[in-house]
């Protein structure tokens, strides 16, 4: 078992929590509280991990669950929050440069009551003060600020550590792209519409920018993969308007809470000012074919129902160029993939998946 992060330690006594693992690795670090334990699965939604964890928090010794309390990094974020939240559960990152843990502290009685996400670095600095950045202007606008948390707190301290806090999202998820994730998207993008040339477009220079960043770090065929594909993007916007909308840019169904009819976003890490208005829906309904590495056959199937969907959701003008903004999308999520992990550093499911898709797009 590896070591327990940045915001918990081992404790011998007196200790307060368990950190439990998943295939050698600690993922989750829960109280020792079984009322607890529960709000904290509960929100983290750990699947078919959850009864192994469970078997560890009730059997540590044998199992080598390894007693823990919280660290003087964790004490530094409480100090910057209202004081009414209780015990803490992490669930820990992955691996990789932007790794950060997502930490539940309850409420007296239970109950989920702020969500913190912190980590360690400059990468993860830079994600979280962007997503900071957007729940401030989004929770100004009227007719967004109810569809997104309200943000607690944002900082850094000297020693690299920073974290974001915001309210608990309640809901249901959903991985079918229905009424209130259209009704969401409408609002956004009204909001934000703004039309011009592709070739005139920060979508479209921050493409480049990062392709010229990062293809000289890229196995030969995905560097001829991405180079093709910013090609045929550009040939077939061509010369032609295009409506430039926000784009949350992790729009997937476990980012999104369904209540009352309504949809709540967070995880705004990777927003950004100007964003295609398809590439979002059709991440929603993508990304999990991807993470499973379905044929291309289903993965292209789906793109064309959300297509038609959008069509009917959405103004005509989001609609347009349809192509050019399905392909858009792929080059766009595998290139910011590749450039964040400054090559491909290890076989991922969604390069996999969407690397047939790239080639015949391209064509």
């Amino acid at each position: 078992m590896d070591d327990l992060g940045n915001f918990y330690k081992p404790a011998r006594t007196s200790s307060t929590h368990l950190a439990v693992s998943w295939k050698g690795t600690v993922r989750y670090i829960l109280p020792m509280d079984r009322n607890a334990q529960r709000a904290c699965l509960s929100l983290f939604k750990p699947g078919r991990v959850e009864p192994f964890l469970r078997l560890q928090t009730a059997f540590p010794v044998i199992t080598g669950a390894v007693p823990s309390v919280e660290s003087e990094n964790l004490a530094w974020i409480r100090s910057l929050l209202p004081s009414d939240a209780l015990l803490s559960c992490s669930r820990r990152g992955a691996a990789g440069p932007w790794s950060k843990d997502t930490i539940l502290l309850l409420s007296k009685e239970m109950e989920p009551k702020y969500v913190v996400k912190a980590g360690k670095g400059p990468a993860i600095a830079k994600l979280l003060e962007n997503e900071a950045g957007w729940l401030k202007r989004l929770g100004q606008n009227r007719n967004l600020m109810m569809h997104v948390p309200r943000l607690l707190g944002y900082d850094q301290n000297p020693s690299g550590i920073s974290f974001l806090a915001q309210e608990v999202l309640e809901g249901e998820m959903s991985f079918e792209l229905g009424q209130p994730h259209f009704a969401y998207l409408n609002v956004l993008q009204a909001t934000s519409h703004q039309s011009r040339r592709y070739s005139e477009s920060q979508f479209a220079r921050t493409i480049a920018s990062r392709l010229d960043d990062v293809e000289s770090l890229l196995p030969t065929e995905w560097a001829i993969r991405l180079r093709k594909a910013s090609y045929a993007v550009e040939r077939l916007f061509g010369d032609s308007n295009m409506p430039y909308v926000i784009g949350h840019n992790d729009f997937t169904p476990w980012n999104v809470r369904l209540a009352a009819g309504r949809a709540y976003v967070f995880d705004w890490e990777y927003g950004e000012p100007e964003s295609l208005p398809l590439l979002d829906p059709l991440h929603f309904a993508l990304k999990p074919l991807a993470l499973r590495v379905a044929p291309p056959e289903m993965i292209a199937r789906k793109a064309a129902e959300v297509i038609r969907q959008c069509k009917d959701a959405l103004s005509d003008e989001y609609c347009q160029n349809s192509s050019a903004q399905t392909l858009a999308y792929y080059l766009s999520l595998c290139l910011l993939f590749v450039w964040a992990d400054r090559g491909i550093q290890k076989v991922d499911p969604m390069l996999k998946a969407y690397a047939p898709i790239i080639d015949q797009m391209s064509m």
